[in-house]
C-alpha cells in the first residue's frame, strides 16, 4: 500500500528522469534561448528538485519567471538567491529591471 510520502517520492523522483540537474539545467537554458520559458521554467523547477541549493537553476528560474509575465514570482525569486549571493551582479542587474517593469506596469508590490 503507497503512502502519501511514498507517491511524494515516487513522483520526484520521475520528474528527474535518472537526470542529473546539470542536464536538466543546460535542457532549461536552450528551452530559454528558443523562448519557451514556460517549458524552461518546468526543466528549471526539475533541476531544482534534485539540488534545491543550485544557483544557476534558481537564477534561469527566476529569469524564466519574468519572461512569463509572472513578475511578482520572479522577484521573489531573485531576492531568495540575492539573501544567498548579496553580491552577485547578475542579480543586482536583475532586480532593476524588474524594478524598472514594476513601475512601468504599475505594481504596487515588489
Amino acid at each position: 500500500r503507497l503512502t502519501a510520502v511514498g507517491v511524494g517520492w515516487m513522483i520526484l523522483a520521475l520528474l528527474g528522469c535518472g537526470k542529473d540537474p546539470q542536464t536538466l539545467v543546460e535542457k532549461a537554458q536552450a528551452l530559454a534561448k528558443e523562448g519557451k520559458a514556460a517549458d524552461a521554467e518546468i526543466e528549471f523547477r526539475n533541476a531544482l528538485s534534485i539540488e534545491p541549493n543550485r544557483k544557476e537553476a534558481k537564477f534561469g528560474l527566476a529569469q524564466a519567471l519574468e519572461a512569463q509575465g509572472k513578475i511578482t514570482e520572479a522577484w521573489d525569486s531573485y531576492e531568495e538567491i540575492e539573501r544567498t549571493n548579496p553580491n552577485d551582479k547578475a542579480v543586482l542587474e536583475a532586480r532593476l529591471r524588474l524594478g524598472y517593469t514594476a513601475l512601468r506596469y504599475g505594481r504596487s508590490r515588489m
